[in-house]
């Protein structure tokens, strides 16, 4: 899907204006810094002060930025992408701008110029008694996801101004990034109480709670943001979503309706809604809001993407392909969208043109890693290892330093079926990045070679780094599964749906687990189905482990017009039936089914290494 631009990251990105030179700049200088909820008022006393011909360098740099980032937030991205090179020229020494233009770049799929952009920041000269300095540079570091570099710019700033409300901002965006929510609401709680009034504050921290999955405190940060600037859309999207993932897509439609009416030339208000719509089995009105999208912003084709992500979710893949085509003709420097298209014509079954597409986005973006190994996975996914293992290896020559490259290299060899060849790459990462936990990576080449009681142990120390990230339980809670330990996988999967309760996969193995122990359904299925696209694929499965749908009807919709996503779908329905079938003590029909499962070959999900123990354990 298309990312929205981050219009929080935008505000952490301003600097309080600097002192003015006359007093008419200063009123315009302060509005346009403070003014949120109307962009137009907020482009209006930007322009005033760029144009009163009175602002020093620095300050007229810091005027484009803000200027700048309410064009982008309106969807203007030529005026934003002019106002941020402006920023640039006007004060090639403040890092503001070149941040801000490396922000511009990535939300636009531009990977490599980001970089570049981050990077000139960083390599600027700081001035060692300047708090704002350490601010601008950890900013940057973050970009390139350098947290540990960022944090300790953070700590110097910190100690230079205790009371630099945005440094605990920053501080509080690395630790939700590195999923420690509840250090990140403690900077949040900091940066309050500096500034009680702030509602984007109130808004962030928000999205921490959501992150400790404690949906409903989020809602009252959000209700709180809303109450101190309710003219701003971005807090009802916020609550929106909070109402989703609680199973409430009534409430969450009436959110971002407000959001819409406050701000209706916005396509990505309409997409928000939309993705309610749907929950709620109203296609028709979701479609008419991703047609309102694109009707209201028709230059953007990130609404034409969006769109195709739901067209692709019930196998409309003609329908989502034009949609992508769409967008690439809109956004022709975005090299996501090329992925994007790729991975659509890869589920067609149209392999040749969708490895052209991903060398299209490799073309586009040469430098950027992450292009590399979206084609790796692809020739992953269709047993071409020896290109994939090429494009990995291409990915590392980019970017040594980054683990997620050599991590992804490893799992080529778990789907070759020889996964503690991996364990090389593995190591590898843990040398070149000190920012990427390795527990997860370790513990699924362990799965997959059925060392379930080392892959159970790496889960735990993962967890203990992470413990707010549901990878660890959910990885623990298979390899407890798989060795029949139904009750501590029980309690892992209870954590991870504590920490998102959207995860239906969570919860569906949860419901076999104690199904298998005897214990009788409770309501967290049923919360489920509340919360998921009843068309989609899970809602089947759903029913079937309610006792709402046969297993025969289940199998049927898994079937897909895509042969990759059939697979994939029967995979998964192969692996419920044979957990129902224990549940009956029915152990020859079990065997059975997980054997259909296994044969699917998708060892790109853990329920396949998880299938393979479970015949193990049916076959001693």
């Amino acid at each position: 899907m298309r990312r929205a631009f981050p219009t929080a990251l935008v505000s952490l990105l301003l600097t309080a204006a600097a002192a003015f030179a006359q007093a008419d700049s200063v009123t315009d200088a302060d509005r346009c810094y403070s003014t949120h909820s109307d962009l137009t008022l907020r482009i209006h006393y930007c322009t005033n002060a760029i144009e009163s011909g009175q602002l020093k360098p620095r300050s007229l740099s810091i005027m484009y930025v803000n200027r700048g980032a309410a064009y982008e937030s309106k969807g203007e991205f030529e005026r934003a992408l002019a106002d941020y090179a402006s920023a640039v020229k006007a004060d090639e020494g403040n890092a503001q701008a070149d941040i801000a233009l490396g922000s511009f770049y990535r939300s636009r799929g531009q990977e490599t110029k980001a970089i570049e952009a981050y990077d000139k920041a960083i390599s600027l000269p700081v001035d060692p008694t300047e708090a704002n300095d350490y601010l601008n540079r950890a900013r940057a570091q973050r970009g390139k996801g350098n947290f540990t570099a960022a944090l300790a710019d953070l700590e110097i700033a910190g100690r230079l101004n205790p009371k630099y409300r945005e440094v605990y901002l920053e501080r509080a965006s690395i630790h939700s990034a590195r999923r420690v929510y509840a250090d990140a609401i403690a900077d949040y709680d900091a940066a309050l109480a500096i500034d009680p009034k702030d509602a984007m504050g109130y808004s962030l921290r928000g999205d921490a709670y959501e992150g400790l999955g404690d949906y409903r405190r989020a809602l009252k940060d959000y209700d709180a943001a809303v109450a101190l600037e309710p003219g701003v859309p971005t807090f009802y999207a916020d609550r929106g979503g909070a109402y989703m993932v609680l199973g409430q897509a009534d409430s969450a439609v009436l959110s971002y309706s407000k959001a819409i009416r406050l701000d209706p030339k916005n396509g990505s208000r309409y997409t928000d809604r939309a993705s309610a719509y749907k929950v709620l089995g109203d296609w028709k009105k979701a479609m008419a809001d991703y047609a309102t999208a694109i009707e209201t912003e028709p230059d953007r084709g990130e609404y034409f993407d969006t769109r195709a992500d739901a067209r692709q979710e019930i196998g409309d893949y003609a329908g989502a392909l034009a949609d992508r085509d769409a967008a690439i003709k809109l956004d022709t420097k975005d090299a996501d969208l090329r992925v994007n298209r790729a991975w659509t014509l890869l589920y067609m079954g149209r392999t040749t043109d969708a490895l052209a597409a991903f060398a299209d986005a490799i073309a586009l973006d040469p430098k950027a890693p992450g292009r590399h190994r979206s084609r790796g996975l692809a020739l992953t996914r269709i047993g071409r290892f020896a290109g994939a293992l090429a494009d990995y290896d291409t990915a590392i020559a980019l970017q040594p330093e980054r683990g997620a490259n050599y991590v992804g290299r490893a799992y080529v060899f778990v789907y070759e079926g020889e996964p503690m060849a991996g364990m090389p790459d593995l190591a590898r990462a843990e040398r070149a990045d000190p920012e990427f936990a390795m527990g997860v990576a370790t513990g699924r080449l362990l799965l997959a070679a059925m060392r379930l009681d080392s892959a159970i142990v790496v889960y735990g120390d993962y967890i203990k780094q992470r413990p707010n990230s549901t990878s660890g339980y959910w990885g623990r809670a298979i390899a407890n599964m798989a060795q029949g330990d139904l009750h501590a996988a029980i309690r892992d999967f209870d954590k991870n749906l504590e920490l998102d309760p959207t995860d239906t996969d969570a919860s569906l193995l949860r419901h076999w687990c104690r199904v298998r122990l005897g214990e009788k359904p409770d309501t967290v299925l049923a919360g489920q189905l509340r919360r998921i696209d009843p068309t989609t694929w899970r809602a089947p499965a759903l029913r079937f482990a309610l006792g709402k749908l046969t297993l025969e009807a289940m199998l049927a919709k898994a079937k897909d017009p895509s042969a990759l996503k059939t697979r994939e779908n029967l995979s998964e329905a192969y692996f419920y039936a044979g957990e129902y079938y224990l549940s009956l003590h029915q152990a020859a029909k079990a065997k059975e089914m997980f054997k259909k499962a296994v044969a699917q070959n998708t060892p790109w999900f853990t329920k396949f290494a998880a299938a393979q123990a479970e015949l193990a354990a049916l076959s001693k």
